[in-house]
């Protein structure tokens, strides 16, 4: 086992490196069950062709809605207890992202907020967090955790994928009716973009969609949701940098927000990546070797030579450290400042999305909802 939290190690890692690691077999083994040969499961040509089916769908213009985006989240507001009472936002972002992401890839919305008292809404959220917790905990446990019997787990990837089948059944079977019919179908749904109309423009096979859908699906629920949650927990406690935030808001006027109005929220932007430094969503990385290979740096007695890396060893990209460097990110690095972000530009020192030709597919999609909610 290998960890770094060099840049010239990530960026070797990652991008110049790239043929040399894969995500590995522990990992394939343990996030099959649940994601099938979707894009965060597979290695090789596999991958290769996981990506470039699904690259095309990921068309920010596309996918930026914003009067969907301010639906949701006035859902979201009537959600809070009115007066001074504490509240969990962790779960209410986490639902806030359920809804956005649903109605984006199947164009239909699971509406978590408006009826969180509804058992069958409530039973998809929850299966989805407790079937990707299992996922996470086999990786770290390897063969034995595959291993444990949980019933649970069954139910709950059984329960989604169920849901997920739904829906590409729904279009693959609307494809094979008559022309007119595919219109009144099409009219139904309105103008907007669906990830899954356009991902079946592309291949025809149920289960290659469904896997990419699960994907795409989980990946951006909890990424999203998590990054929210741990700004909030800091605005909570920041009423200095809350105010700033507040009064860049004000200045935006009464007009709708638009992709072009919300770039020059330049605040808002760096206090998003502030919270991706100091609390990345993927604290941890892995790779495996799956050849001897090099790092160009941690070996010798100062650490500082090349290191070499035998054929299957796991190496860990330790992000959350690695985004505390001081000599990166100055002596106060352990200090939530946006300002840095003013004229700082880190490198392979800041990867919350990884980097090279894994880099988060998605990275761009949560902008939108992050910068409208805040």
């Amino acid at each position: 086992m290998f960890i770094t939290s060099d840049p010239e190690n990530v960026q070797r890692i990652l991008a110049s490196g790239f043929d040399d690691f894969d995500h590995g077999p522990t990992r394939r083994n343990a996030f099959g069950p649940l994601f099938g040969d979707g894009i965060f499961a597979t290695d090789g040509a596999q991958w290769s062709e996981a990506r470039a089916l699904l690259r095309p769908s990921f068309a920010r213009s596309q996918m930026c809605e914003m009067d969907m985006f301010e639906y949701h989240f006035e859902n979201f507001l009537k959600a809070l207890p009115a007066g001074e009472h504490e509240v969990d936002l962790q779960e209410l972002f986490k639902h806030l992202s359920m809804d956005i992401i649903t109605e984006m890839l199947f164009g239909s919305s699971m509406n978590v907020l408006m009826h969180g008292d509804d058992p069958e809404a409530m039973e998809f959220s929850h299966a989805c967090e407790y079937s990707e917790k299992v996922a996470w905990r086999n990786v770290s446990l390897g063969w034995i955790g595959t291993q444990l019997p949980d019933r649970k787990d069954a139910r709950s990837r059984q329960l989604l994928h169920n849901a997920v089948n739904f829906y590409v059944e729904r279009v693959l079977q609307q494809e094979t009716e008559e022309e007119n019919k595919r219109e009144e179908f099409e009219s139904k749904r309105g103008k907007r973009y669906v990830f899954l109309d356009n991902l079946a423009k592309r291949t025809r096979d149920p289960k290659i969609l469904r896997d990419q859908l699960v994907s795409t699906l989980l990946g951006g629920r909890d990424t999203t949701s998590s990054l929210l949650s741990n700004l909030l927990h800091v605005l909570a406690r920041r009423p200095d940098i809350w105010a700033k935030l507040r009064a860049e808001a004000l200045a935006f006027g009464a007009q709708p927000l638009t992709l072009e109005r919300l770039k020059n929220a330049e605040y808002v932007r760096r206090c998003l990546y502030e919270s991706l430094r100091l609390h990345p969503v993927i604290p941890l990385n892995q790779r495996w070797s799956n050849k001897d290979t090099i790092l160009p740096r941690g070996g010798g007695q100062d650490e500082g030579s090349r290191l070499a890396i035998p054929q299957g060893s796991n190496v860990y990209i330790a992000v959350y450290s690695m985004h505390r460097r001081k000599d990166i990110y100055g002596e106060d690095a352990d200090e939530f400042r946006p300002e840095r972000w003013r004229d700082l530009r880190p490198g392979w020192g800041f990867v919350p999305f990884g980097g090279g030709p894994r880099i988060c597919i998605g990275r761009e999609y949560p902008d939108p909802m992050q910068d409208d909610s805040l």
